[in-house]
């Protein structure tokens, strides 16, 4: 399944199944799919290792210093075939120890390595009958090193699985330099590189080391159904893939920015490197502080996905201390509080009403464990707006100290003032009885006495609703109320009864030739009909502020419900309108 970075999506039920895309897989996904994704998802963190003659190089290369990736060198200085062989004989790292750096990733807390088998330069780091161009043929030593890390993996009990460059090769002829070759001697037929080099050395890498626990591998375009056929016929059925090659696409990935991901309902994977490339640099690397890195692994889990952190192993094969240093304070967190982690789903909070995220946990069949990460101190009381039901308890996860819990339903509050916070990441474990309807807890009056009704937190009736971000945006989007079928309701809890009026931005199509309604109800109230705009109005086209007629808001929870109008036999709908945003403003 493939999920765009920006999408609109059709809402039945949505935010009823975010956490778990487990419960849908069963009707959308083979058993087989379901099965290596459940096992995929559950791990949460892994390392990614980038390595080869490049790393040795550092990112210069006779005597010049290049920016960017430095495994891209070869073409980034436009180094030859022959005299890049050349560079990779000196490639010859006697201090790697495989045992040793699978050891250094399981202190990390990663639950996962993958390993670079074979990058953009096309050297393979594996015994391969399909090229010469590979640490047996061309290291000193004759290493296989992927043997090596295999065994280490199944000997530590570590997942492996492999990165492969299939859509650039800058050593094999016909592998794909991204413009005009610099070589003449790279020229060559793309489907015979692929035939000959690409899918022999996947069928030896899936052959040769043990079970995959993950494949990455580019498709590229131009891609022959013939052989991606041929693909997918050597790639075991419990090997997890993000890439199309085989059109058995198991999840989204991502190596920027994490928007959108926090309204996706798929698997998704965040990868980052350390430092500032991907392979090893030496000097001039600017590296991120443990917080940060902690902090994006979190986030990552919260929004449901998985977080593959990127190491460069310099030419000797060592991790650089900088980096040694992140990876262990990682693990030292992930040693406290990896139940928080591993295991879990995506947070119940649209919104986090603190500095921080949350994840979930189910435990048997209606419990769960809801976790609140910390990324400040909360101050005296932490508010859990929009959670459904009440905790039945709130623990200071790693301790004993067990917090109180106060407020009324929807907007639950925690006593935190006697938190010594200090400098970790504090965590708060949740008890509760019953799951969390995700996203769909009451909406709760703010401090200027407004009601935002935040449009994830909505539950919509019809499947031709779509809620999603445009293309040049991140703002969330709602279009829907074209007749009395497509209707929208929110939950809201008022401390009194008040007058209020329901304000929106709203946008519609202004080729359809009539009004466009609203019909509001709120609680046990009459139905309100609200006429927006009309077709020759300026503002049928462009968005803007609304406010509807007089609305009475009762005290206590009720509901709010919008729906177009009702249609007649014979007579059109209304084009749907487009809704930004939406608040109940009370009436001074």
């Amino acid at each position: 399944m493939n999920f765009n970075r920006t999408f609109a999506i059709a809402l039945l039920g949505f935010w009823s199944v975010l956490p778990v895309w487990a419960d849908l897989a069963g009707d959308q996904r083979d058993q087989a799919q379901v099965a290596r994704m459940a096992n995929w998802r559950a791990q949460r963190f892994g390392v990614f290792v980038h390595w080869g003659p490049y790393s040795l190089l550092g990112g210069s290369y006779k005597d010049e210093v290049y920016p960017g990736n430095t495994e891209w060198i070869m073409r980034t200085a436009k180094i030859s075939r022959d005299d890049y062989r050349n560079a990779a004989t000196q490639f010859d790292p006697s201090s790697f120890d495989a045992e040793k750096l699978v050891n250094e990733v399981k202190g990390a807390g990663a639950r996962y390595l993958i390993f670079t088998a074979k990058h953009y330069d096309g050297y393979a780091l594996f015994d391969s009958k399909a090229s010469d161009f590979d640490s047996v043929d061309v290291m000193p030593s004759k290493r296989d090193i992927i043997a090596e890390v295999s065994k280490a993996c199944r000997s530590e009990g570590v997942p492996l699985g492999f990165s492969y460059a299939l859509d650039r090769d800058w050593y094999h002829p016909g592998g794909n330099t991204l413009g005009p070759p610099w070589d003449p001697s790279q020229s060559g037929g793309r489907d015979r590189y692929l035939s000959e080099v690409a899918l022999p050395q996947i069928q030896e890498l899936c052959s040769n080391y043990g079970a995959v626990f993950a494949l990455h591998a580019h498709a590229g375009d131009g891609f022959h159904p013939n052989l991606r056929s041929s693909f997918s016929s050597v790639v075991d059925a419990n090997t997890v893939m993000p890439w199309a090659f085989t059109g058995r696409d198991d999840y989204s990935y991502s190596d920027s920015a994490m928007r959108g991901h926090q309204y996706s309902g798929g698997d998704w994977e965040k990868c980052r490197t350390l430092g500032n490339s991907w392979g090893y640099r030496q000097g001039r690397v600017k590296w991120e502080t443990p917080g940060e890195i902690l902090k994006e692994l979190i986030s990552t889990a919260s929004m449901g996905g998985n977080y593959l952190l990127n190491v460069g192993l310099d030419g000797e094969g060592r991790i650089p201390p900088e980096a040694q240093a992140i990876l262990d304070e990682t693990g030292q967190w992930l040693s406290q509080y990896g139940e928080s982690i591993y295991g879990t789903s995506r947070s119940p909070f649209l919104r986090h009403p603190w500095n921080g995220v949350a994840t979930l946990k189910r435990q048997g069949e209606d419990g769960c464990f809801v976790y609140l990460h910390l990324f400040s101190n909360p101050g005296d009381q932490l508010s859990l707006e929009g959670l459904l039901p009440e905790p039945s308890e709130a623990q200071l996860l790693g301790s004993e100290q067990m917090l109180s819990i106060s407020g009324h339903v929807g907007a639950w509050t925690l006593d935190t003032g006697s938190l010594n916070f200090g400098d970790d990441l504090k965590v708060i474990r949740l008890k509760l009885n019953k799951a969390p309807e995700m996203g769909r807890g009451p909406v709760v009056e703010r401090s200027d006495r407004s009601f935002l009704l935040e449009l994830g937190r909505g539950s919509y009736s019809d499947a031709r609703t779509q809620l999603g971000r445009s293309e040049s945006s991140a703002e969330l989007r709602l279009t829907s109320f074209r007749d009395e079928k497509e209707t929208g309701t929110w939950q809201i809890f008022s401390k009194g009864t008040k007058r209020v009026r329901l304000k929106i931005t709203a946008s519609s199509d202004a080729s359809f030739d009539g009004s466009h309604r609203l019909i509001v109800k709120v609680g046990g109230e009459a139905p309100v009909e609200w006429e927006l705009f009309r077709s020759s109005d300026s503002r049928a086209t462009q968005a803007g502020a609304l406010l509807s007629p007089e609305l009475l808001l009762p005290s206590g929870l009720s509901t709010l419900d919008i729906c177009g109008p009702t249609t007649q036999e014979g007579e059109s709908a209304q084009s749907p309108i487009t809704l930004t945003s939406l608040q109940l403003i009370p009436l001074r």
